[in-house]
């Protein structure tokens, strides 16, 4: 379900995805699956993404950051912190969202992940969303906000992040 929901929201079916994502989120709660209700999570968030709801997607990504951390999954917290700097972009906050942005890469370095493949549909959604708040910055806030990114502690943005959520 979880793989079929991915399809969906990869090709923007959001209409389709958004009810299975609830779906597999009620499943992983009901058998104690907390990577599928992480996954769960973030379509939403992806689909409020791709439909536009700027706003709603930044709440959905830090509801699945917070799922993330304390479920201890901290290759998805990684990826539900450059989520919250897609929405940051979205809404036009390009500074945060560089910021946050080169923090996720710089935790996703540390973890010894590769960088995602640019043609991947996540990648995509990266250099649209990220790529796009770059190229509305001056070269040195550009340089700056990446700057400050990667020397971020990442506990100590994500636990900014949620403490700010509620």
């Amino acid at each position: 379900m979880g793989g079929l929901c991915q399809l969906l929201v990869a090709s923007g079916e959001i209409e389709r995805a958004e009810p299975m994502a609830r779906k597999l989120y009620e499943l992983g709660g009901r058998y104690g699956n907390l990577d599928a209700q992480g996954d769960a999570l973030h379509y939403l968030a992806d689909c409020a993404l791709i439909g536009g709801d700027y706003a709603e997607a930044g709440r959905r990504y830090l509801q699945a950051l917070a799922h993330a951390r304390s479920a201890g999954i901290l290759p998805q917290s990684t990826e539900e912190l450059r989520g919250v700097a897609l929405s940051a972009a979205g809404q036009g906050d390009y500074g945060r969202a560089v910021r946050l942005a080169a923090a996720a890469s710089a935790q996703r370095e540390a973890q010894g992940i590769r960088p995602l493949d640019p043609a991947h549909w996540w990648g995509k959604l990266q250099e649209q969303f990220i790529g796009g708040a770059g190229d509305q910055l001056r070269a040195d806030e550009l340089e700056e906000a990446e700057r400050a990114g990667r020397a971020a502690d990442f506990d100590a943005v994500v636990g900014e992040l949620l403490g700010a959520d509620g």
